[in-house]
């Protein structure tokens, strides 16, 4: 499972490089994981799919912003 996850962290931040991010994309990638863990875990909780379109939503723009 680890390697897994390294190996979809180096494919993310390849893909994030491609847009030319000012922060480093790896660091961009490892946020990016980090919260779909999170919402992953949050959605098989409780919060309603309202709630998780409206915080990929902003998630994504403040991506932008990096």
């Amino acid at each position: 499972m680890t390697e897994n996850r390294a190996l979809l962290q180096r494919l993310l931040a390849m893909n994030i490089e491609a847009e030319r991010p000012r922060m480093a994309p790896s660091a961009i990638a490892e946020i990016v994981l980090s919260f779909f863990s999170g919402l992953c875990i949050e959605r098989n909780l409780k919060s309603g799919k309202a709630s998780s379109t409206r915080k990929i939503e902003n998630f994504m723009a403040a991506l932008r912003s990096l």
